[in-house]
């Protein structure tokens, strides 16, 4: 819903009070853009709100009804910080970043800061953090506790992927793709996922089974030939298999199937120019 300069100023000035603990309504302009901003945000978390409820909005009745819809907002977004604090617990429970200082500096570092600073009244639609790590969905125009939530969601589901896999074998996966992966701004879950599908792909176990020289020529030739959006079916069905099949987990199979368009080209590229050594550890 959009709202006229006339009906936000009247909570704006609300919330400039609070702002100021009544002993002057007269702000920065910097800090009367931040208001307004805050004002905008809750009220639009309190419009999702009634839409996903089934409730009907009633912000623009009167000032007394649009200070009260924002406050509405508000309260969404304290919940929905909380709900984001109890994810980022089970993030960190047994958290697993194989030595990757960009995960663990936004992860181990960063997150709790944002928790600590986050100003649910004044600042909701500020994050605070950079997010660096790369995660498979991207954030796009979210902001605020959105954004966090988001985000700490996207990493859970990849804690659940990372958190079967062994720490030798991950450190194993991410050293032969890069010496330095520790320093590199990766994603983790991406670079494991796509060794453990290529082995499937070329039906090899991780342990015990050879890969030799014609093994990985055949398996080029193969994909070559193989249309791109067959290739990432292909994919998609390998990732349903390594996350529990069709009864399985279908959250995390969804996070993970967002780098099967990238994989798959990158697939193709590497059996185009012989470089498929550096996609999989033998």
């Amino acid at each position: 819903m959009d709202y006229t300069m006339e009906e936000l100023l009247p909570v704006v000035g609300k919330l400039t009070e609070k702002y100021t603990s009544l002993s002057s309504t007269s702000v920065t302009y910097e800090t009367a853009q931040q208001l307004m901003g805050a004002v905008l945000y809750c009220l639009r978390e309190a419009e999702y709100e009634a839409v996903k409820t089934g409730k009907n909005s009633v912000a623009t009745a009167s000032d007394t009804d649009l200070w009260r819809f924002y406050q509405q907002g508000y309260e969404v977004v304290l919940e929905k910080t909380a709900r984001a604090k109890k994810v980022y617990d089970q993030v960190i429970a047994n958290f697993r970043s194989f030595g990757n200082r960009c995960y663990e500096d936004t992860v181990i570092k960063g997150m709790p800061e944002f928790f600590v600073h986050y100003d649910a009244r004044f600042r909701p639609q500020d994050h605070l953090l950079t997010l660096d790590y790369p995660i498979l969905r991207p954030v796009g125009k979210r902001k605020g506790i959105d954004a966090i939530y988001f985000y700490l969601s996207c990493v859970l589901l990849e804690q659940r992927f990372l958190g079967k896999i062994p720490e030798a074998y991950g450190k194993a996966v991410l050293e032969h793709y890069h010496g330095d992966y520790e320093e590199l701004v990766l994603n983790v879950a991406s670079v494991i996922m796509r060794n453990l599908v290529i082995h499937m792909m070329m039906g090899k176990k991780l342990s015990g089974d050879t890969v030799t020289a014609d093994d990985t020529k055949r398996f080029c030739s193969r994909v070559k030939i193989c249309e791109p959006l067959k290739l990432e079916e292909a994919i998609n069905q390998l990732m349903e298999q390594m996350t529990g099949g069709p009864e399985g987990d279908r959250a995390m199979l969804s996070y993970l199937s967002c780098d099967r368009k990238d994989f798959a080209a990158e697939l193709r590229n590497a059996a185009e120019y012989g470089c498929m050594d550096r996609m999989i550890v033998y």
